[in-house]
């Protein structure tokens, strides 16, 4: 799955926000679902599972019912965190 050199990945959506982490990435797209894509060894990818063999070389859609309130993405070392107003 890991690769030494940038790889295209070719997606149907345009992004609102991008933020990488060292091992995932993180996107809002324009109508405003979460997606995600990397290592999911410590459950990083939300979802529900975690370990080898779970990772996604692909974005995934992921099921955030607050998202249409989320201002942000942010990732603190190995954590990432919705940022959101209520």
């Amino acid at each position: 799955m890991y690769k030494i050199i940038p790889t295209l990945i070719q997606t149907n959506f345009s992004a609102n926000q991008i933020e990488v982490g060292s091992n995932s990435c993180y996107v809002i797209d324009s109508s405003l679902n979460l997606k995600d894509w990397g290592s999911n060894q410590f459950g990083l990818l939300g979802k529900g599972d975690s370990g080898y063999g779970t990772e996604s070389s692909t974005p995934i859609s992921i099921n955030c019912p607050f998202l249409n309130t989320v201002d942000n993405i942010l990732i603190i070392s190995s954590f990432v965190l919705l940022l959101a107003c209520l």
